[in-house]
């Protein structure tokens, strides 16, 4: 079973866990925000994390593989970003993600993001998915996609043969 829990329901030791994975060199150097977090600084900003936002750990077998998370105004996800271990197998990170933007569109109709310039990982892999490149400035590229492209784009039977087998929830406070 996948379980995308959010952060505001899970305890110390998940906490501990999913702030190791984003404060991993791995991480934080394709990050926007690259900052070491502390436990303290980490456990304060989930107590003040605004009703707009949804940040979840991806449980796998029991064991935390990464986060995803988006920031939300009315149908419209302003912003949506994910991050894995290191360690975490492509078939966990690609099937996480289409999971996830399907969780997304089941609420929301257009999904709006940023990728680092530099992270041509991540712009890939977005471009993977249907995001498109629909500006850019000097540090970033913004990225969009919709709920009608998704449509065609989700039955793709290279992914969905794939994550129609996975077991999942998500538990996503508020949302």
């Amino acid at each position: 079973m996948w379980i995308f829990k959010d952060y505001r329901l899970m305890n110390v030791d998940e906490h501990k866990k999913i702030l190791e994975i984003r404060n991993s060199e791995f991480v934080r150097s394709s990050s926007s925000d690259n900052k070491f977090i502390t436990f303290e600084e980490h456990l304060k900003w989930v107590r003040n994390m605004d009703k707009n936002r949804c940040y979840m750990a991806l449980f796998v077998k029991g064991n935390i593989e990464g986060g995803v998370n988006f920031t939300f105004y009315g149908k419209t996800v302003k912003n949506w970003g994910i991050f894995f271990s290191k360690t975490t197998m492509p078939l966990v990170s690609v099937g996480a993600v289409y999971l996830f933007i399907d969780y997304m569109f089941d609420r929301f109709d257009v999904l709006n993001s940023e990728v680092l310039k530099v992270n041509k990982r991540a712009l890939e892999f977005n471009r993977y998915f249907g995001v498109e490149v629909v500006d850019e400035n000097e540090k970033f590229y913004k990225m969009k996609l919709t709920k009608e492209k998704w449509e065609n784009i989700k039955k793709n039977p290279d992914i969905y043969k794939r994550v129609q087998k996975i077991k999942y929830k998500f538990l996503c406070k508020g949302i």
